[in-house]
């Protein structure tokens, strides 16, 4: 498991309501080998982001994402 952050800088005066104030990116993911051909996998993801301001169109300043993968390799 691994998260991650990024902040903007916020000592500058040309700020936007669309620039972001920081982004986060949490994930893991486990896999398990069957056999010796056969290996399945999962994977989750959880995006976040927080903007300095209200964009247009938007009714918040956080937005997020899930994502969820499940995969099966098979190896010739």
């Amino acid at each position: 498991m691994e998260a991650v952050r990024r902040k903007a800088l916020l000592g500058t005066s040309l700020v936007s309501p669309t620039d972001e104030k920081y982004n986060e990116n949490i994930y893991g993911n486990i896999s398990y080998d069957l056999n010796h051909a056969v290996r399945f996998a999962v994977e989750y993801e959880r995006l976040t982001t927080s903007h300095l301001g209200i964009p247009p169109g938007s009714t918040d300043n956080k937005g997020h994402a899930d994502r969820f993968q499940v995969s099966a390799i098979y190896f010739f």
